[in-house]
């Protein structure tokens, strides 16, 4: 009943992700005016903003979502504003997002940085989908963890800091935005009360 008449191809869909009909900045404003709605307090929501932020930095893909509203629930922070938060990762930041804690990984371990002419994502990529696809289990320890371990190991201080600068960037406008909505609250029902003082 709710189906479209004309179903889209992948790759519509997939444009839409890198570039929404809608465009970022409207994209933006609209995740803006849902993030303002959500119930709770100002620090819940910036938590749950927060949360979404920081699983977004890790690698695992397709489980962003999921791992932002188990932080969320874990620490009493909005689920909702949790799951908006996870769009700062998106096909235009997970490069810059993948290198960055490809590289932090391969500093804190030791083992060197990213060389010129290296293509670690292609082969732990490639070696990701094959290991898969043959159930390989040594496939995966050989193709896999050399690059994901390293990103799984960087990804852990690029969330931490990600994730409190994101709380400390949406906090004040959305204490902004529930202050102001306080102050009209107010001004109704101080008029309220003056119509029914003049009512009687």
């Amino acid at each position: 009943m709710f189906k479209r008449r004309t179903s889209t191809s992948w790759a519509i869909q997939f444009l839409s992700v890198i570039w929404p009909k809608m465009g970022w900045r409207r994209a933006v404003s609209y995740y803006w005016h849902r993030l303002k709605r959500i119930p709770g307090s100002p620090e819940s929501i910036a938590m749950g903003v927060a949360c979404g932020v920081a699983a977004s930095m890790m690698p695992f893909m397709g489980l962003h979502f999921l791992i932002s509203m188990g932080i969320a629930w874990l620490i009493r922070a909005s689920m909702i504003a949790a799951a908006i938060g996870t769009i700062v990762g998106n096909p235009w930041t997970f490069p810059f997002i993948w290198v960055g804690t490809y590289e932090f990984g391969v500093l804190l371990l030791g083992e060197g940085s990213l060389e010129s002419g290296e293509t670690p994502f292609r082969t732990m990529f490639g070696g990701l989908y094959r290991s898969i696809e043959t159930f390989d289990g040594t496939l995966f320890v050989d193709q896999v963890m050399p690059t994901l371990l390293p990103m799984i190991v960087g990804s852990i201080p690029v969330s931490i800091i990600a994730g409190v600068s994101a709380y400390f960037i949406v906090l004040r406008p959305v204490r902004a935005v529930h202050k102001l909505r306080q102050v009209r609250k107010n001004s109704l029902s101080e008029d309220n009360d003056d119509l029914m003082k003049d009512g009687k």
